[in-house]
């Protein structure tokens, strides 16, 4: 009995040395290809619910209707209930209005070429945690 046990040992530490290096490489190559496999699933789930950005021009916003006196300059009713709203050329815009908007949302745009990836980690656990969007 003491010699079969022996034996077993024997076999067990011979296999254990012959698959051993192969055991830790499955294992990395696994675990490689879950954390690619996971990164991949986060990205398309992050994606899924994002707009069509050719529906965009396509939009419609509704604008307040203004009623003006008949020389165009005061404005006599300004309608569409609690709406409004109206639409500025982008080149109307001052370009201080443009830098303030910037800075509020993103103070370091110029620095990251438009896209951070710790802001794109936290808004994705944020959405998966919390169920809702966080300004980053």
């Amino acid at each position: 009995m003491i010699t079969s046990m022996k034996k077993v040992k024997k076999t067990i530490s011979a296999l254990w040395k012959k698959y051993h290096t192969s055991l830790w490489k499955f294992f990395f190559i696994g675990a490689g290809l879950l954390i690619i496999s996971l990164g991949i699933f986060i990205v398309w789930v992050s994606a899924a619910g994002l707009p069509d950005f050719k529906a965009f021009d396509e939009r419609k916003v509704e604008l307040s209707t203004k009623i003006y006196d008949r020389t165009g300059e005061i404005v006599l009713y300004n309608i569409h209930q609690d709406i409004k709203r109206t639409v500025v050329p982008f080149e109307d815009i001052s370009q201080n209005v443009k830098n303030a908007t910037v800075a509020i949302e993103d103070a370091s745009f110029y620095t990251h070429s438009g896209i951070r990836p710790t802001s794109l980690i936290r808004a994705t656990f944020s959405r998966r945690i919390y169920h809702h969007t966080a300004n980053c």
